[in-house]
């Protein structure tokens, strides 16, 4: 052994070239017959010869400093690693560290038999630091892919008060927590179903997941806290992320709650005085966070980046329909881990001023009619901390209606050594608007838009000045509310105070604005009635595109005029490629309303073109276009054009019979060939008919024209179809040119009997109806696909024709406003799919 220390220092204090050699061959005929576990375990390990100990004196190792004997250490750690002897790694540290620490700390090294260690052990000075040998094997663990072995060992130093690097660390859960092949929900329906009923649920453990990594990772973090390690946003990051993964949501809220709780406890325990108004140093003995004074002073300040894939998680998991019994557990622990992170923000605890992500999560809670999501409980800490149940859906908005009449006023932090104290510091501007979005839309109080707004204008220090995004919200919401002072606060938010017409203001707003505004303003002139305004505003939204074809835009550089339109019509393309789906809704709908369906036929084919160049162009690393589809409200306000076209009824009364008679047969400036159907009939209502029944179609295949990595790597959600579409379609399968018009009121019982005698007549007689259209059946099927179910009007139609029916028509997930109704718009509901009201006229404001 002698011999081997010599060299061993000697090649790594002087960096012989052949020290690799000599160690290699010292070790492997040294150490062939030891364990490579921690713990030697003397039933599978062979007879281990007795060890000579280092001389005491006339001895070169004996010369050398405690240092570098460590240093020698962790070189021969390396180079046992590198020729795959493990167990010679092991032992050198484990050996270094029992002479170090002593009988007493045995169990923190894993050893079963310390006598029959002690034989085999090698002999260290008590003065020799295991720490940097012991980093030395760590990193070999990680790099060789022994994860498992890896997490042990830092298990092993921290209880042996080794401290750690964080870099380390670091790695450490990096390599436990690594996903699992199968990404998903990975906890036990039992499981999950036991935990949402305890109050436990709100205390982590490592119990609560059935993950591996995440078991030894929390171990580890807990071990960290108890040795003082420092535990950085990278190590919570990492193992959030797994969660999320995982589809263990709870367990990540739980986690940033801990990065929380653990950054306030440092500014308590440090005394740091951050508010110069402070009268003095903040206590470091038992607070308002209930922590000991031994909490962990290492933490990190809490990132908010580690909150976005959370969030997104909550999202997409209760914009989800609860099908089975899985996925109302999925539901349920979505809406406990939202409400973790509510209690945060209720508390005041969230110490960054971004929280305008969980504004519009807790917002954006799905409302339903049955019990499934504004009913189910969560449990939350109440004033005295101790575990209540509450109703999810009403604590949430109760959160945000507190904050709103509590908003914080510096971006000083403060340390929750008082309940008047808190760690929230004044929001940002996008927080300011998303409170101001839902004071208008869910609350429809335009009192607390008033107080948010004085606040983020006066009150806050410093104060903020409305951007183009408030103006936004008040013009839109304005509009829903039919607030006319409102209207004119955003309106004169977009003159920026100058003296200017309502209309000048307008095309300002339109010339300069982005997507968001240019969507707002169109729809406020829409809701107002003046949608023929918006028809003067398409040559300033896409220039040239109500010219006549034949004509081209001057441009010297191209003599061809093909050339010049093609050119023309790129620079359209790539800006209408800017502005989005939404602008394009907004001005069919404007359109629709006027009743220009030439016009609305050229912006709908460039809103197509436009959203296929958009799956294009993001093969290009340097282009900033996002990827997008059109809406099926556009789709919806297509047909309903058709529609109005196609219904013979649809022609003013005002004309002599004779003119009247062309109108309806005519068509003059519709229905061209692209890029649509070929234009096979000019009769009005055959060209109307077909043109809605291709827009139809077309949005049931949106799905297969979009690429598929588009829809994987983006999350780009193809359009699908609601009752709104079916109802605009059904206007124009559901009648025909011989038929009466349909009674303002139908008696229900009469058209029951109708179904019941429909039923009758094919049970006995095998009979079914005479007046029938195939494009209805084709209607019928979609429906039914879809989850809707058939109109009482069209069921005595389908009797024979379908398997089934279906009675009622699934509740489709949707964002109610919390001061919206529930009740289904019964109006002309037999003949047309029950929807809700989404609008605001006829309800009280507040």
């Amino acid at each position: 052994m002698q011999c081997i220390w010599r060299r061993c220092t000697k090649h790594t204090l002087h960096a012989l070239p052949a020290h690799g050699k000599a160690l290699q061959s010292t070790f492997s005929c040294g150490f062939s017959a030891l364990s490579t576990s921690f713990d030697l375990n003397p039933s599978t390990s062979p007879s281990l010869s007795p060890t000579p100990s280092i001389p005491t004196s006339n001895s070169s190792s004996q010369s050398l400093t405690p240092a570098q004997i460590s240093l020698a250490a962790s070189q021969a750690v390396r180079l046992s690693i590198a020729n795959n002897d493990l167990s010679d790694a092991f032992l050198i540290v484990n050996s270094i560290r029992h002479a170090r620490l002593g009988d007493r700390w045995t169990s923190s090294l894993g050893i079963r038999d310390l006598k029959r260690f002690k034989a085999s052990a090698i002999p260290f000075d008590s003065n020799v630091s295991p720490r940097l040998s012991s980093h030395a094997l760590l990193h070999g663990l990680i790099r060789i892919g022994l994860s498992k072995k890896a997490g042990n060992l830092a298990q092993q130093m921290m209880k042996s008060c080794i401290r750690i690097r964080t870099k380390t660390l670091e790695a450490v859960f990096q390599a436990i927590t690594h996903p699992s092949p199968t990404i998903g929900n990975i906890t036990s329906p039992l499981l999950l179903k036991s935990s949402l009923e305890d109050s436990d649920i709100l205390t982590l453990k490592p119990t609560m997941t059935n993950h591996h990594g995440t078991k030894f990772a929390l171990r580890l973090l807990d071990l960290a806290r108890q040795r003082r390690q420092k535990r950085t946003n990278n190590m919570f990051r990492t193992l959030m992320t797994l969660c999320v993964i995982n589809g263990e949501i709870i367990i990540a809220s739980l986690l940033f709650g801990i990065m929380v709780r653990d950054w306030q406890a440092r500014m308590v325990q440090s005394s740091i005085k951050l508010d110069p108004s402070s009268p003095g140093p903040i206590a470091t003995t038992q607070n308002g966070l209930g922590v000991p004074k031994w909490y962990d002073s290492e933490a990190e300040f809490p990132s908010e980046s580690c909150l976005h894939p959370m969030l997104d998680a909550i999202d997409q998991t209760l914009s989800s329909d609860a099908t089975d019994e899985s996925s109302r557990l999925n539901i349920r622990a979505a809406l406990q881990a939202l409400a973790n992170i509510a209690a945060l923000l209720d508390e005041k605890r969230i110490p960054f001023q971004s929280i305008s992500p969980i504004i519009r999560s807790l917002s954006a809670c799905p409302r339903t009619a049955r019990a499934t999501r504004d009913k189910v409980k969560v449990w939350v800490p109440d004033k005295a901390g101790q575990p209540e149940q509450v109703k999810a859906y009403s604590y949430f908005h109760d959160v945000l209606h507190r904050l709103i009449h509590k908003l914080p006023e510096r971006n000083h932090l403060h340390p929750l050594s008082s309940p008047e104290r808190s760690m929230l510091p004044a929001m940002d501007r996008y927080g300011y608007n998303s409170l101001l979005q839902y004071a208008l839309r869910h609350r429809r109080s335009g009192k607390l838009a008033d107080k948010i707004l004085r606040h983020m204008t006066d009150e806050r220090v410093p104060p903020l000045k409305p951007d183009q995004a408030t103006a936004t919200i008040l013009l839109r919401n304005g509009t829903l509310l039919h607030r006319s002072e409102i209207v004119d606060k955003a309106l004169n938010l977009m003159s920026d105070g100058q003296n200017a017409t309502r209309m000048d203001t307008i095309r300002t707003a339109v010339e300069r604005g982005d997507s968001h505004t240019i969507t707002s303003t169109i729809t406020h002139l829409t809701s107002t009635g003046r949608p023929n305004v918006v028809v003067d505003l398409l040559p300033i939204i896409f220039p040239g595109l109500l010219l006549p074809p034949d004509q081209a835009v001057q441009d010297g550089e191209f003599a061809d005029p093909a050339k010049r339109k093609m050119v023309r019509y790129s620079k359209q393309l790539k800006h209408a490629v800017k502005l989005g789906p939404y602008v394009f809704t907004s001005i069919l709908n404007a359109l629709q309303k006027t009743g220009r369906t030439g016009f609305a036929e050229r912006v709908w084919k460039l809103a197509q073109d436009a959203e296929e160049a958009s799956w294009k162009v993001v093969l290009d690393p340097d282009a900033k276009f996002t990827p997008w589809c059109l809406p099926i409200h556009a789709y919806t306000i297509m047909i309903k054009l058709y529609a109005a076209e196609a219904n013979p009824r649809s022609i003013s009364n005002n004309l002599d019979t004779s003119k009247a008679r062309h109108a309806r047969q005519g068509v003059i400036g519709w229905g061209q060939p692209h890029p649509l159907v070929p234009r096979t009939s000019n009769l009005r209502e055959v060209l109307g008919r077909d043109q809605g029944l291709a827009v139809y179609r077309s949005a049931q295949t949106a799905a297969q024209r979009i690429p598929e990595d588009l829809i994987i790597k983006r999350s780009l959600q193809p359009p699908e179809p609601d009752a709104h579409f079916f109802n605009a379609i059904l206007d124009i399968v559901g009648r025909h040119s011989h038929m009466r018009p349909r009674r303002p009121r139908v008696n229900p019982a009469f058209v029951k009997h109708q179904v019941k005698k429909a039923k009758l007549n094919y049970a006995h007689r095998g009979a079914l109806s005479k007046v029938w259209d195939p494009t209805l059946l084709e209607v019928g099927k979609d429906m039914i696909q879809a989850g809707f179910a058939i109109p009482l009007g069209f069921q005595h139609l389908f009797v024979g024709r379908l398997p089934s029916c279906v009675e009622e028509s699934p509740l489709k997930i949707k964002t109610f406003p919390y001061a919206f109704p529930l009740k289904m718009q019964q109006g002309r509901s037999l003949y047309r799919i029950p929807t809700r009201k989404t609008k605001s006229h006829g309800l009280g404001l507040g």
